[in-house]
């Protein structure tokens, strides 16, 4: 009788033990490749939300995501990421962990160090000492040189998944351009080197295989279908709305909530709240959103705060939808209002911007977000400037 008690307290003993975030995260990677072969995104989604977890003494469950996808604002798509590793959680029964995922040393290389000490976010210098820490062994281990364009080619052929190649990549940039800022203070990378680090500077981000058919991407406009577009909006207002969108690059909530005090004009730039409200960044204002700004302010004596007081989400969707229809430009892209947002991101990355201004200009924090949005560069067609009776 002792015998099955104390067996059985094992049992519960065992049933209850936590597992590392470690094996839990390469159980998940395993699953999801059983399940449909897709886990790049996921991983990560899945590790920061257990980050969030520990910080929060929170187990694996309802409640915690809940809370996670409140205070990250996660949109649709994200939820349905992470909803996937709380599926996978429950089927295995791992509600409790032990968050055993640590960073590594800060690198011993100097001009590493003198970067990190440049870097004002205290996040960023955990991370990005991470990655260079790593990249930096990598290097040693194979005595290759640090800022050589084939070295980090290299590495990022060595790393695996879509992810984690453009986020190293995007790092190791950044130090390079650091670099060449401080060149003159930096007894270790002489002129010689010089054009071998800027060499790094051309290398372009990584797409994923699955970006031609992201569900997700909206096909843009070229720069003629954009005149064309423009020009077909009947009034000041649609112009400007849609300009805003299709030169700023403003989403249709950003363009239809804008703030008269948002724009000034004489400096010709629009202050965009970030998601969340809490930043206030500065786009530049194009020629054409100038031009018809002043044409709109000109024609309309507006008294309260909002530039388009009358203008609501749902009814800028009809406009653009009557509009497409009356250019024909539909008829042979997928479309939506966020196609002028695609459009205002392609654009500049075939007019031969870097793809860190396009980042820029579309206020996104992180790279692979514009990767959604723009392709290769292609050359500007023509449209038919015959109408669709």
């Amino acid at each position: 009788m002792a015998k099955a008690k104390n067996s059985s307290s094992k049992s519960v003993i065992a049933e209850y033990k936590k597992i590392s975030s470690t094996l839990l995260l390469k159980e998940y990677e395993t699953w999801l490749k059983q399940k449909d072969g897709k886990y790049d995104n996921y991983l990560r989604v899945a590790h920061l939300f257990l980050v969030f977890c520990k910080e929060h003494n929170l187990g694996i469950d309802e409640v915690s995501f809940q809370m996670y996808a409140t205070q990250q604002d996660l949109k649709k798509s994200m939820k349905s990421i992470l909803n996937k590793f709380i599926k996978f959680s429950d089927e295995q029964g791992h509600h409790d962990f032990v968050y055993d995922r640590k960073r590594g040393p800060l690198p011993k290389n100097a001009v590493i160090l003198a970067f990190l000490d440049s870097l004002s976010h205290p996040p960023s210098r955990d991370s990005y000492g991470y990655a260079l820490n790593r990249y930096d062994i990598w290097c040693k281990d194979g005595e290759l040189p640090l800022l050589s364009s084939e070295t980090l080619l290299a590495f990022l052929d060595y790393l695996e998944d879509f992810f984690t190649k453009n986020r190293y990549l995007s790092v190791v940039k950044s130090l390079a351009k650091w670099v060449l800022e401080n060149r003159e203070s930096i007894p270790e990378h002489r002129h010689d080197t010089l054009e071998e680090i800027q060499e790094i500077e051309k290398i372009t981000f990584l797409k994923s295989f699955k970006a031609d058919g992201y569900k997700y991407y909206k096909d843009a406009f070229t720069k003629k279908e954009r005149e064309f577009f423009l020009e077909t909006c009947p009034d000041s207002e649609s112009k400007l709305l849609f300009s805003l969108m299709a030169f700023e690059a403003l989403r249709i909530s950003e363009a239809c909530d804008i703030k008269i005090r948002d724009i000034n004009h004489l400096n010709r730039e629009i202050y965009v709240e970030a998601r969340g409200g809490f930043l206030r960044q500065a786009v530049k204002m194009s020629e054409t959103t100038a031009r018809y700004y002043k044409d709109y302010m000109s024609e309309h004596h507006l008294e309260g705060p909002a530039l388009f007081p009358n203008t609501a989400k749902s009814k800028a969707f009809k406009w653009f939808k009557k509009i497409l229809e009356q250019t024909g430009i539909h008829k042979e892209k997928r479309v939506s209002p966020h196609s002028l947002r695609h459009t205002a991101l392609q654009i500049l990355m075939d007019d031969g911007h870097s793809l860190e201004d396009v980042q820029r200009h579309g206020r996104h924090k992180r790279i692979t977000s514009t990767l959604v949005y723009v392709k290769e560069n292609k050359a500007d067609k023509s449209i038919s400037e015959n109408k669709e009776e």
